[in-house]
């Protein structure tokens, strides 16, 4: 293994570490030492600067690193959107959120059960109901009956904007339709 492939792996565990710890400014800081180093970072090492700046609740610098990437000869994928999507929920800026979904799809990315729940979850942060209602009607027509599983997350988030937004007959048909419709247990 030659020393530049065992820095790159090196630093990979570092911002992986990191990022568990919800240690957003060290990942940022050892994503830099990369560069100062002349060691191009892998998507994989953004997607995990960007994952540690969702946990550490720093929206800015994820939308920041995301836009960096095209800048570094990367393409973002689903990864990168969903973190960034969670990042922007947690931050409580639910059209950022949104415009991610909107920019997944401009690049040919398809939005997955991740994205939606983010969205969701996002729209529920801002007390967006409504929204978030539009949001899982586009998640169930976009996907086949197989997420089922993969989408209780989803639903558990509209159910949580409905109920804050104090729309119970909506929230409650959304959990009519886990049980029914989908024959699933809420």
């Amino acid at each position: 293994m030659s020393r530049r492939h065992g820095l790159l792996r090196e630093f990979t565990k570092l911002i992986s570490h990191y990022s568990k710890c919800k240690q957003w400014f060290s990942a940022l800081q050892t994503l830099d030492d990369m560069l100062r180093s002349e060691i191009q970072p892998s998507l994989i090492n953004y997607n995990a600067t960007i994952n540690a700046c969702d946990r550490g609740q720093q929206w800015a610098k994820a939308m920041e690193l995301l836009e960096e990437l095209p800048r570094s000869r990367l393409s973002p994928d689903s990864i990168s959107y969903n973190a960034t999507i969670s990042a922007f929920s947690r931050g409580q800026q639910w059209q950022l959120a949104l415009l991610q979904l909107v920019r997944m799809r401009q690049r040919r990315i398809v939005p997955n059960v991740i994205s939606f729940a983010s969205a969701i979850t996002a729209c529920d942060h801002g007390r967006q109901w409504r929204r978030a209602m539009q949001l899982l009607d586009e998640l169930a027509a976009e996907f086949s009956s197989s997420w089922k599983d993969a989408a209780l997350p989803a639903y558990n988030a509209a159910v949580v904007a409905c109920a804050r937004g104090e729309h119970w007959l909506q929230a409650l048909c959304i959990l009519d339709a886990l049980v029914h419709r989908q024959h699933l247990q809420p």
